[in-house]
């Protein structure tokens, strides 16, 4: 198809000269049906009132049937949330500390009585947030959904891996506030909260006394899916409920899809799975009692988030039987050649502190006799320390999944973000470019390799853009595949395409839309 760089009858860009002339038949049918126009704008209105409200509404009508909130969220996997909506509002409950929220629209006015029945009652969407310390997936869910410059608090003992954030407490545009009182008052959040009353306090525990206070009991809920779908809770905040039921199902999608490909890859390749050893020496040293307590700390804990990645990535996880020479803090640990005897021929050791470089120096006598070090296959956590920081990172437990899938190497094309190769790569200081630019997801997109083969079988072998592991190399902000995923979706562009789909439709409404699209 020739096309022409600009047309200056329209100043239209792109324009196809094979549909010159059906233009002009569109141009005949506006002048002899103008009401066509009116229909379009009527349609127009009425797509815009099916999405929720993203501001407040000016000049409310009184209207108290009317459903303000359209798209809705619901849980699926968690158990321990729940929301309903009642037109104008929506009640958000924690069913783990049986405890309710009521959040209503901007402009309306809330139902009598509603602060005696719900211990937080706010206008939607949010314009302030305020986070403890002990929250920083929370942020992460703040920011994925494009809102952390609704973020206005956090607690002063808080330190993040968002540096963006970090940006915004550095100059100030994020305040530091006491949410305990535990060794000093600072700026005490009830404060804070008188101040700015708007502000919603997320939190780590209920406190009934603590105004605008809502409890977030995410890290109660059983598997990443279910954990993750707080960010629903999150979304419906902002009114974003369209947003939050995208994201979780792209992310579940994901997940299952690169679960399908791994167990493909080991299915393909003889069947034999890959061991994964999850590790971390141990040292403490007891001031109070003088006791000094060491030892190997190897994660064992199935079900539990490195088990399962592990099983979910087709690789074995190496559990051991609880026991262990040593006692590390109460805990079963295991002495050098406890560990050794243990994970020698274990193909990937993942340190999971952030002291490896000088553990390494000090037991470089035992740890090169494991076939892991010997072949170079060790990494460690970006942010320091798996036991007690990965959890930051469990929205990202699509993207954690593909890390642990390329370390075992049961699919390919997928950087890793969160686990560095301590011997071959290294990690870099993060930037932040943009305060106001929502989260990046660090996920790659993923077809299924068994639709590819499908396709490929339906086409005579015309070959999709999914290569052998059914990980596409592209993505975007919200990991989306360019090409079609396990969704279903198509990413085809309508201006581009020169297929003739209207041709048994509604004639005076396929030129319509084709003067329309000239127009614009």
């Amino acid at each position: 198809m020739v096309r022409v760089s600009s047309f200056s009858m329209f100043g239209v860009t792109n324009f196809k000269l094979s549909s010159f002339f059906s233009t002009l038949q569109a141009l005949l049918l506006l002048l002899l049906n103008p009401d066509l126009l009116l229909l379009e704008a009527a349609a127009a209105d009425a797509a815009t009132s099916s999405t929720n409200t993203l501001g407040c509404i000016d000049n409310f009508n009184g209207d108290y049937s009317q459903d303000l909130f359209p798209h809705k969220v619901q849980p699926l996997h968690s158990a321990y949330w729940d929301i309903s909506y009642h037109n104008t509002y929506k009640i958000i409950t924690n069913k783990k500390m049986d405890i309710s929220y009521l959040f209503y629209q901007c402009g309306t006015e809330p139902p009598a009585g509603a602060e005696n029945e719900h211990h937080v009652v706010l206008p939607v969407p949010l314009t302030g947030i305020a986070i403890d310390v002990y929250l920083e997936e929370i942020v992460q869910h703040v920011e994925l959904l494009g809102k952390r410059d609704t973020i206005v608090a956090v607690d002063e003992r808080y330190s993040t891996n968002s540096q963006c954030l970090q940006d915004m407490i550095d100059d100030g545009t994020v305040h530091m506030v006491d949410f305990s009182c535990s060794w000093s008052c600072g700026y005490y959040v009830e404060d804070f909260v008188s101040n700015n009353p708007e502000v919603l306090l997320v939190g780590s525990s209920q406190d009934k006394t603590m105004t605008n206070l809502m409890v977030s009991s995410y890290w109660w809920e059983s598997g990443s899916k279910a954990e993750f779908e707080w960010n629903k809770v999150f979304a419906a905040l902002y009114n974003l409920e369209h947003l939050g039921n995208q994201i979780a199902e792209e992310k579940s999608e994901r997940y299952d899809c690169v679960v399908s490909n791994a167990e493909h890859h080991v299915a393909e390749n003889s069947g034999e799975k890959p061991t994964i050893v999850w590790a971390r020496w141990f040292y403490l040293y007891n001031y109070y009692t003088y006791d000094l307590t060491f030892g190997w700390y190897v994660q064992a804990d199935c079900p539990g988030r490195s088990c399962q990645l592990t099983k979910d990535a087709s690789a074995e996880f190496l559990e051991l039987d609880g026991t262990g020479s040593l006692n590390c803090y109460g805990y079963p640990c295991l002495s050098d050649n406890d560990l050794l005897e243990a994970a020698r021929d274990a193909d990937h050791f993942i340190y999971t502190d952030d002291d490896f470089a000088s553990v390494y120096n000090e037991k470089k006598y035992i740890l090169d006799q494991f076939k892991s070090f010997q072949n170079q296959e060790v990494y460690q956590y970006v942010h320091g320390s798996w036991t007690y920081g990965g959890q930051t990172d469990e929205i990202e437990y699509d993207a954690l999944l593909q890390d642990v899938a390329t370390i075992v190497g049961t699919i390919d094309n997928h950087e890793r973000a969160f686990f560095y190769n301590v011997f071959t790569e290294y990690v870099l200081d993060g930037t932040c470019s943009d305060v106001t630019a929502p989260l990046e997801s660090q996920a790659s997109s993923c077809t299924r390799i068994a639709d590819s083969v499908d396709e490929d079988d339906g086409e005579d072998g015309d070959s999709s853009s999914s290569d052998s592991s059914g990980d596409s190399s592209s993505s975007d902000s919200s990991g989306d595949s360019s090409s079609s995923d396990s969704s279903g979706d198509s990413s085809s562009n309508d201006e581009d395409c020169d297929c003739e789909e209207d041709e048994d439709g509604d004639e005076d409404g396929r030129l319509f839309r084709m003067l329309r699209d000239l127009l614009k």
